[in-house]
């Protein structure tokens, strides 16, 4: 099943005025935009989903949210290596598909 990144803003099935909207949706597109970037720039180090939020900049948009969005994309892969994060606890590590 192909994805596409604003079809992560619409849930299925919905009304055609909200699928519209999604796919119009212009700031999650340069917050997805952002965090590609900045985990293609880590390479094979990877990223949790905070080192990425606060490499990219887009902390106020839910960017915990748009990672898992990316992995679901197949986009970004979760690796078996983890890293402690600011909460103490360990997270996973994801690099570029």
């Amino acid at each position: 099943m192909e994805h596409h990144l604003w079809s992560f803003n619409c849930r299925h099935p919905d009304q055609p005025t909200s699928v519209r909207a999604a796919k119009e949706l212009d700031v999650s597109l340069e917050t997805y935009a952002a965090l590609i970037a900045v985990y293609r720039s880590a390479g094979e180090e990877g990223l949790t989903d905070e080192e990425a939020a606060e490499r990219s900049q887009i902390v106020s948009r839910c960017p915990w949210k748009r990672c898992n969005e990316l992995r679901s994309a197949g986009i970004i892969r979760q690796t078996e290596r983890t890293r402690v994060a600011s909460s103490g606890r360990r997270r996973m590590v994801c690099v570029i598909a």
